[in-house]
């Protein structure tokens, strides 16, 4: 991983929260609920780097890309043109893909199959599917470990989306230890409404916000609302301007 060097997220407010943006080579999670925005947000991500001519991969073991693609042309700020320069797999996992669980198994899924050697930027939406799959803890962790190592080591900065569960799940855990950045994504309660926000749960080696970062999704652009959320207690939240 390279500190000296940043990719770009395409969200210019996002950048300035992660001092510059990923690091070069490193492994940065998404995680939250359905519908909070991780997905537009990694697309963003490998849009952006196709604009500065890298090569970019995106892919779902979930939503068929073709459907997602859809989807994503009523958003102005994701021009065909660019999303067509991405590489979309559809990865639908069996236990023959991943299992016994171990270094030579992952590289061949991830070198052989996904030809990670040849990416710049990569995003696995998501890998909550792999997981429930591997189901044991150990082997999940062992997957996670091999995964993330061949990524750094081909110098893939690399965007791992989750669906969020218990903070006591032990895989999630991990997650957050072997990732380089963790940004979480949530739907807020305010008094009027509900609103989308994101915190920066770890940023390696950078200073980071502690608050939650209020955030609208439009079909022009991802845009930054004004102030900060504190958290007070359970589901209770209040805004600070």
């Amino acid at each position: 991983m390279d500190f000296t060097s940043s990719k770009s997220t395409g969200i210019e407010w996002l950048d300035e929260l992660l001092s510059g943006g990923f690091s070069e080579g490193s492994t940065n999670l998404f995680t939250g609920d359905i519908g909070t925005g991780k997905t537009i947000f990694a697309i963003s991500f490998l849009a952006e780097g196709v604009k500065n001519g890298e090569k970019c991969v995106y892919i779902s073991t979930t939503t068929e890309t073709a459907r997602l693609r859809k989807y994503l042309v009523s958003l102005k700020f994701l021009p065909k043109n660019i999303l067509d320069e991405i590489e979309w797999i559809d990865f639908t996992p069996t236990p023959r893909d991943i299992f016994p669980v171990g270094k030579d198994k992952v590289e061949k899924l991830f070198v052989e199959y996904f030809k990670v050697e040849t990416a710049d930027r990569l995003v696995l939406d998501n890998y909550t599917s792999l997981e429930r799959l591997i189901h044991d803890p150990s082997f999940s962790r062992e997957f996670l470990f091999q995964m993330i190592r061949i990524l750094s080591e081909k110098k893939v900065t690399s965007v791992i989306v989750e669906e969020e569960v218990k903070a006591e799940a032990l895989a999630y855990d991990q997650h957050r230890f072997f990732a380089d950045s963790v940004i979480r994504f949530v739907i807020i309660p305010l008094k009027n409404g509900y609103v989308r926000a994101l915190r920066i749960l770890k940023l390696y080696g950078k200073e980071h916000l502690l608050e939650y970062i209020p955030f609208e999704i439009t079909s022009d652009s991802i845009r930054k609302l004004p102030g900060k959320i504190v958290e007070f207690g359970d589901k209770k939240f209040v805004k600070v301007e």
